[in-house]
Parts: C-alpha cells; sequence; structure tokens
C-alpha cells in the first residue's frame, strides 16, 4: 500500500502537469474533469443504442422500462456496416421483436453502445400484449401489462405475438446472427 507521501506526490505531480493516468487516486481532482456522454449514457425510453454482431451493426430502440425485468427493447430488421447515425435510426420503420434486456448492465460493461435518443414510433409506445409458457400445461399463455404487472389472459396458439422474457447479450446477438422470429421455438 503506498505511504500517503507518495500518492500526495503522485497528486502534486499530475496536478503540476497536467496528466491524466486514468488512475484514481482518489480526492476531487479526477471528478473535475468533463464526463464522457458515451459512458455516462442512461437507459431511459427513446434511447437508440447498436449492437455489434456477425450480421452488422443492429439498432435497437428502449420502449419500456419495467422494475425488476428490465427494459424493453425492440431491434431494427435493418442491419449497417457502419455505425449508425440518428438520421439513420429515425427513418427505420422495420422492427422485429420486443424483448426484455438489462439495458443499464450492458451500457456500463459497453456491450451496446448508444446512439442517441429518438421518439418512440407511434405503433410502439403501448406495451405490447406477449405470450408466456404455462409451466402446468405447456403451452402458451397470452399476458398484457397492467397496473405494473403481467395479466394472464388465457391460452394462446398466436406464435406471432412476442414472448415473454428477459435476455442477456450472449442470447440477443445468437438470435440476431440466426435470424430468430417469434414463431421459432424459444
Amino acid at each position: 500500500m503506498p505511504s500517503w507521501r507518495s500518492t500526495r506526490a503522485a497528486r502534486a505531480t499530475i496536478r503540476r502537469y497536467g496528466i491524466d493516468t486514468g488512475v484514481d487516486l482518489g480526492g476531487t481532482w479526477s471528478r473535475a474533469r468533463e464526463p464522457d456522454p458515451m459512458t455516462t449514457a442512461r437507459s431511459k425510453p427513446g434511447l437508440a443504442f447498436a449492437v455489434v454482431s456477425d450480421v452488422g451493426f443492429v439498432v435497437g430502440l428502449v420502449t419500456h422500462q419495467v422494475p425488476k425485468r428490465g427494459d424493453l427493447i425492440w431491434l431494427s430488421e435493418a442491419t449497417f456496416d457502419e455505425f449508425p447515425t440518428v438520421s439513420e435510426v429515425e427513418g427505420i420503420s422495420d422492427w422485429r421483436w420486443p424483448v426484455f434486456f438489462p439495458m443499464g448492465s450492458a451500457l456500463h460493461r459497453k456491450e451496446v453502445d448508444p446512439i442517441g435518443i429518438i421518439e418512440i414510433p407511434e405503433d410502439m409506445r403501448a406495451m405490447p400484449a406477449m405470450r408466456s409458457q404455462d409451466p402446468l400445461s405447456g403451452g402458451w399463455v397470452r399476458a398484457t401489462f397492467q397496473d405494473g404487472d403481467w395479466v394472464p389472459e388465457g391460452p394462446t396458439d398466436d406464435r406471432s405475438l412476442p414472448v415473454y422474457g428477459i435476455i442477456n447479450t450472449l442470447g440477443l446477438k445468437e438470435r440476431l446472427v440466426s435470424n430468430w422470429r417469434t414463431t421459432d421455438r424459444w
């Protein structure tokens, strides 16, 4: 453990020469720097982000935040060879499917890259009905989101309904590369 004198000398040298070592020695000097907007991005509805996968850049859009479940995100049909701009994201009209995703954690770990805040398209503003596997029957149950919780509405055979679930970054990339659709078995 460094002595207080060596730490103090290091701080004085850094202040004198304006050296940024990237190492936080404590105190207020490290917090005086301007925050980098790419590392301080927070998840909120309207946040557009890019996921890098084997098929290129895929754009995601946060539409809802649900406590204890994560952010509901939609992924674009279009893929990009280069990092997409906000204007390119605003031009997207076809979206694949929604899924719950731990966006805050993915941003913190830099597993996704924020693009900017855009207006959520009209048809994606309402929380979609989803389907969930019934553990008793093994079939599918249609569920809607009401008053902060999921309410089952009964059995369904509608495989076009998005599947209710929380997915991590690896699972998300796997589904993007395999061109997974809601009609595919989960």
